[in-house]
């Protein structure tokens, strides 16, 4: 869906709409076609690897390179977060609660389409 959604006619009305929404990610590749890199996180064909497993590389990746600029390039001053007072923060009373709750639910449901449960 999202596939078609990026190679709307521009013509049409939607794929005008579509055509202006995207123009700011608008690069063109050697072979002159008109690509869009932030939305097309595609793997070449011949590779033939799951998008998550590129992914399962990348992050790694990533954190050593953001810890490799903070080692040598580190900012001036504490990045300090100032509440804006816009939600209240106030913890909840029912947190450990809730989340054991949840963690019990999950390990049921894991369970149950486990072949321990209805996978047989």
């Amino acid at each position: 869906m999202l596939r078609l959604l990026l190679h709307a006619d521009p013509r049409d009305r939607a794929g005008r709409l579509l055509h202006k929404a995207r123009s700011g990610l608008r690069t063109e590749n050697y072979a002159g076609r008109t690509r869009y890199p932030v939305l097309d996180l595609q793997v070449p064909k011949p590779l033939n690897v799951h998008y998550l497993y590129v992914l399962s590389v990348l992050f790694p990746v990533d954190l050593a390179l953001m810890l490799l600029i903070g080692k040598f390039k580190p900012r001036a001053t504490d990045f300090i977060l100032e509440d804006s007072k816009a939600v209240d923060l106030t913890p909840w009373k029912y947190v450990k609660p809730a989340a054991l709750t949840c963690f019990i639910l999950m390990l049921c449901v894991y369970a149950l389409f486990s072949p321990i449960g209805l996978a047989r």
